[in-house]
């Protein structure tokens, strides 16, 4: 799967971060991909500034810090196992002063969240 890259401005002040939809895998072969989530690995470029985690289901949480400076920046990787060993996605994620309620972002969307994700 050729990598996707994604960028979105979030607000390091949203008590539960959030969610991010839509995010489809899709194998060597091109084939739709269901990857375990124990598979799947997700890193960010720095902690300090946003957090990430998969959650399955073609959702990923994103958890900026409150105490991330507006304009800061880092890169998070998602990339899963069955799809080979590049990243599947990168995102940019910039750390805005306005909350974002809800983006879509051509057929994937991020949602600030009222609550932590399940």
């Amino acid at each position: 799967m050729p990598t996707q890259t994604l960028n979105v401005e979030v607000s390091g002040d949203a008590p539960f971060g959030y969610e991010l939809t839509g995010i489809a895998f899709v194998n060597k072969a091109g084939n739709p991909a269901d990857p375990d989530l124990n598979t799947v690995v997700v890193t960010t470029s720095d902690a300090a500034v946003c957090g990430a985690s998969y959650l399955g289901g073609g959702r990923m949480w994103l958890q900026p810090l409150d105490s991330a400076a507006v304009g800061a920046t880092c890169t998070v990787t998602i990339s899963a196992n069955e799809t080979g060993t590049e990243d599947d996605g990168v995102i940019t994620v910039t750390i805005v002063a306005d909350r974002v309620g809800a983006v879509d972002l051509a057929g994937a969307s991020i949602t600030e969240l009222t609550a932590a994700p399940v």
